[in-house]
């Protein structure tokens, strides 16, 4: 199954809207996500899954007077046919905290690291699982893939239970110049449907980055 992906972001002074549309060939919608920034700070994120009847979003609720009490604000509902109330829950805003349309810039903001085969962490938010802190640790692991000049990186959950179920995923970067973000190949925003049950898709992309 191939899926075509479309970003489009409009400014408005300082604030930033992301839209980021995943369809089919034929140009139904897959699923949609939204991203909100303010400066460079994230606002929130929402996405529809309506492969699924899904949707979930987050909220950052800054605390400008203490930063230590600021907060991820987490809803989501799998079933929205059925109208029951969504999952919700709370956890510390933490630094480096990521939606997928982030983390081409944030590769770029540690470069320095990463191109030495050094390792980097962040807060990776899976509306599908509220609240579950999951945190993921980038690292350049291969220089001038196949004679030419590009590093992959590798990204991949810390917790040992969540990296049994979701796979590393991998970046193939430009070594020089913007140091592009030319491939992923991991897990996908779409699902994938086998027989009646919708499954987790991996997948490889092409790309363009950084995207803000």
């Amino acid at each position: 199954m191939s899926f075509k992906f479309k970003r489009e972001a409009t400014r408005s002074g300082s604030r930033v809207n992301a839209l980021r549309e995943y369809t089919y060939p034929d140009g139904k919608l897959a699923a949609r996500e939204r991203v909100i920034y303010e400066g460079d700070d994230l606002v929130s994120y929402a996405i529809e899954e309506t492969q699924i009847g899904a949707a979930g979003a987050v909220r950052i609720q800054r605390d400008a007077s203490s930063p230590a009490k600021s907060a991820l604000l987490f809803e989501y509902a799998k079933d929205l046919a059925s109208g029951s109330k969504p999952k919700t829950s709370t956890e510390a805003l933490r630094n480096d905290t990521l939606t997928s349309d982030m983390v081409a810039t944030f590769l770029l903001s540690h470069w320095a690291e990463l191109s030495k085969g050094e390792k980097v962490k962040c807060r990776y938010l899976v509306c599908a699982a509220p609240g579950d802190g999951r945190v993921h640790v980038c690292k350049g692991i291969r220089n001038h893939l196949q004679g030419r000049g590009m590093v992959i990186i590798r990204m991949e959950a810390t917790s040992l239970i969540i990296a049994r179920l979701v796979d590393p995923v991998f970046f193939t970067l430009e070594k020089d110049g913007q140091h592009r973000v030319l491939e992923y190949t991991g897990r996908v925003t779409p699902k994938t449907k086998v027989g009646n049950k919708w499954d987790d898709l991996d997948a490889t992309s092409c790309l363009t980055g950084p995207t803000r």
